[in-house]
């Protein structure tokens, strides 16, 4: 872990940080919460991380951020908002003073994978275990496939109490993470407020599993790490 925590930081003076794109092709299955959560992941491993909030409809993101401002939080989220089409040119992108880049998207967003795809190193499509929702992820992951080098995954918020058959259709998504994301009050409640569940619990079963995405989102050999802090 610290190999990879290292390698996030020793990039060349001109190089920009590790940008990870989340998308989905509708609301509500996690895509903010996973952005926000991660963001504090990555900033308790002592890395220098940003947000770029392209969802201006919403800014849920940038709402977040702007709470934990307010609030005057440790560790400090730096953040922007940007049209998905105007991403590239963010000061933020260009910027070679973060280790670690967050992007989120609209639900809706017209060709989210194709605006991404030049200029994230990784994008996540978070999903949950309704058929709808698997459906969808299922198409953004063929889109995704089509987009010659775009390295993408896909994380499952696994929702209260799936059944059976709807796991099994999660596990058959193509470039599923090992690590999913279990349900948790607290996780939602925490990014209600401006924080990450790990600055509330640390070693709450929700924080590690966020810790175990960070890592293997940006190293899938890298899984299982976290565990052995």
């Amino acid at each position: 872990m610290q190999c990879l925590i290292q390698q996030l930081r020793d990039r060349k003076p001109d190089e920009s940080g590790f940008v990870l794109g989340v998308a989905g092709s509708k609301g509500g299955v996690g895509k903010t919460t996973l952005v926000t959560n991660l963001a504090i992941a990555y900033a308790q491993f002592g890395l220098r991380v940003a947000i770029v909030d392209c969802d201006f409809d919403q800014r849920s993101a940038a709402s977040w951020c702007r709470r934990r401002q307010e609030r005057g939080s440790s560790p400090k989220i730096t953040w922007s908002t940007t049209k998905l089409s105007e991403l590239r040119q963010s000061s933020i992108i260009r910027s070679q003073a973060y280790d670690v880049i967050m992007v989120d998207t609209a639900g809706h967003a017209n060709n989210v994978i194709g605006q991404l795809a030049s200029v994230v190193d990784k994008l996540l499509f978070p999903t949950q275990s309704s058929i709808f929702d698997i459906e969808r992820t299922n198409l953004m992951v063929h889109a995704a496939q089509n987009i010659e080098g775009l390295d993408f995954g896909v994380v499952f918020n696994r929702g209260r109490s799936p059944s059976k058959m709807r796991l099994q259709a999660v596990e058959e998504v193509p470039k599923l993470l090992d690590t999913h994301l279990p349900e948790s009050v607290k996780l939602h409640d925490a990014s209600a407020i401006g924080f990450g569940i790990g600055e509330l619990d640390y070693n709450c079963s929700v924080a590690k599993s966020l810790r175990e995405i960070a890592l293997e989102a940006v190293d899938p050999n890298q899984k299982g790490i976290a565990e052995n802090e």
